[in-house]
């Protein structure tokens, strides 16, 4: 058990130094817009990242104060976004509980049209998502550039299992798997089947986009203000990769690696724009306390399937 502890121990620390083109690179195409004109762009880099640990507070501290100082230095409320501040503060919250490694947060802020002005001026670069029974709604985004926490898959009859061929493995949310296949590993040139002790770990690394649906607050429920906005739908989109390692502890920590991806992964309606307004619409119509419809892929954890 010592060795295997020390094993994943020293590979974290070479995994954490490397990489990965795609979790150091942001596309548009993640998001449901093609024109970034009616946003405000903001990025916030973590110098020196580190695992950010709920049970290690002074490991983490600095660098969640950071977020939660930088959300505030956005003025969210003064631009007519009414609770998105505390909506994405929220958010990082949760990522400090689940030792997610943040290593950069890239704010998409929509352009609101202030109440004071007397019409819309042509090239306004204001981006509407859309309307619903009059009431008209916007998105904001956060795409996050992090490594979930390593996840093990160790029970010695599921691995056994995996290894003859009769069970799949792998990773699972709450609208999607990603399997392992053993083939992985066969095509990597060594028969794994009579290694004993074995276990798989699973690095998962990648882009996760966070869209928030603003609809405008024409009911004063949570302003004054009826042409401010408030956030009422929360759902997400993944690409990520997949590093899967395969360790036999017995053999002088002999490994084997492979990387399956990246993998787009959607909230159930992600990409529909219909059904999200509808149900954006519904949420704040019928939610006293304006409580937030979340649509979320969720946390990764080991799976596995009968074949």
């Amino acid at each position: 058990m010592k060795k295997i502890i020390s094993f994943l121990i020293i590979f974290c620390l070479i995994f954490t130094t490397t990489n990965s083109v795609l979790a150091n690179s942001y596309s548009h195409s993640e998001l449901d817009f093609k024109n970034t004109n009616g946003y405000d762009i903001f990025t916030l880099n973590f110098d020196n990242a580190k695992v950010i640990r709920s049970s290690q507070v002074s490991d983490n501290y600095d660098q969640l104060k950071t977020s939660i100082n930088y959300i505030k230095k956005l003025n969210l409320e003064e631009k007519g976004l009414i609770g998105l501040e505390e909506k994405l503060i929220d958010d990082i919250k949760k990522d400090v509980e689940n030792e997610a490694n943040l290593e950069s947060i890239v704010f998409y802020i929509p352009k609101i049209q202030q109440k004071n002005m007397l019409f819309n001026r042509r090239g306004s670069t204001e981006v509407d998502y859309g309307s619903y029974d009059g009431f008209k709604m916007k998105a904001a985004y956060t795409i996050k550039r992090k490594r979930w926490s390593p996840i093990e898959e160790s029970r010695e009859n599921i691995i056994k299992k995996w290894k003859e061929g009769l069970v799949n493995i792998g990773i699972g949310f709450t609208t999607a798997k990603i399997w392992v296949p053993l083939s992985l590993f066969q095509l990597a040139g060594t028969d794994i089947s009579s290694f004993e002790n074995s276990a798989v770990y699973y690095y998962l690394h990648g882009n996760q986009t966070d869209r928030y649906i603003l609809i405008q607050d024409k009911n004063k429920k949570a302003s004054s203000n009826a042409s401010a906005y408030i956030p009422i739908l929360h759902d997400q989109k993944f690409v990520v990769e997949l590093d899967s390692m395969v360790a036999f502890p017995g053999l002088g920590n002999y490994e084997m690696k492979e990387t399956i991806g990246p993998v787009e992964i959607n909230s159930k309606n992600f990409s529909n724009k219909s059904k999200t307004r509808r149900t954006a619409y519904k949420q704040y119509i019928t939610s006293d306390n304006l409580q937030i419809f979340e649509d979320l892929i969720g946390y990764p954890d080991a799976i596995f399937s009968y074949k």
